[in-house]
């Protein structure tokens, strides 16, 4: 496929499931999609990759499939980034084009799907579950950016909490600093729903529950910033 017209063209032809797979899948022998093998620090080394595709006026998704920590093991897993640079992929994320998509999304309606109930053997969710003593958030390559940093970010964390009032449920992305094996903590803007759902829970005393979600399809976040 040369180009993503082809792409998006492909992509309505078919009937994929929406998740991150299925859509690299489409970019897989295109310029947008860029893998990355040899071994790369997640610490500063990352960035300065981005910084230099950046310089060149490139913009493709990035897989880094080898990333090794400061003390030189690899992790088990990869760091995908540059998902939302290019405005092309941001429309086929959701089915449109680069000139359509403002109109296509501003009219899309709103609605609210029932939840499928999966039983906890079947859901993938479930698979691997971690608790207490047993949570060290250092197994994954998340990132350190700059060398003033506190440390490594999520930076495209999907943050869920309840309304504790009217039990809403709000979902944001927020920047989440890694501060320790089993510690995070979440930069919420006053101005933000988070920050005031979280101000009723300490009205009432009470621990907000929260969850991070992360490696979802595209359209799962840009449905995340619809007010």
């Amino acid at each position: 496929m040369e180009n993503l017209r082809d792409l998006l063209l492909f992509r309505r032809m078919g009937d994929m499931s929406k998740d991150l797979r299925s859509y690299l899948r489409l970019f897989e022998g295109s310029s947008d999609l860029l893998r990355v093998t040899k071994p790369i620090k997640a610490n500063f080394e990352i960035t300065a990759v981005l910084q230099k595709l950046e310089e060149i006026n490139r913009y493709p998704i990035v897989l880094f499939e080898n990333v090794i920590a400061e003390n030189g093991t690899k992790y088990n897993y990869p760091v995908l980034t540059n998902l939302f640079a290019s405005r092309d992929r941001i429309a086929l994320a959701i089915g449109s084009g680069r000139e359509s998509l403002v109109g296509d999304y501003s009219s899309l309606e709103e609605k609210l799907t029932p939840p499928v109930e999966i039983p906890a053997a079947k859901a993938a969710v479930k698979e691997v579950i971690r608790r207490d003593g047993s949570v060290n958030l250092y197994e994954f390559p998340f990132i350190t950016h700059h060398a003033m940093d506190l440390g490594p970010y999520i930076t495209a964390g999907s943050v869920w909490v309840k309304n504790p009032e009217t039990n809403e449920i709000n979902c944001a992305v927020l920047r989440i600093w890694v501060s320790g094996e089993n510690r995070l903590v979440m930069n919420m803007n006053p101005a933000g729903h988070t920050y005031g759902i979280y101000q009723q829970y300490l009205a009432k005393g009470q621990t907000m529950p929260v969850i991070i979600a992360i490696g979802h399809h595209p359209a799962f976040y840009i449905g995340g910033q619809t007010k």
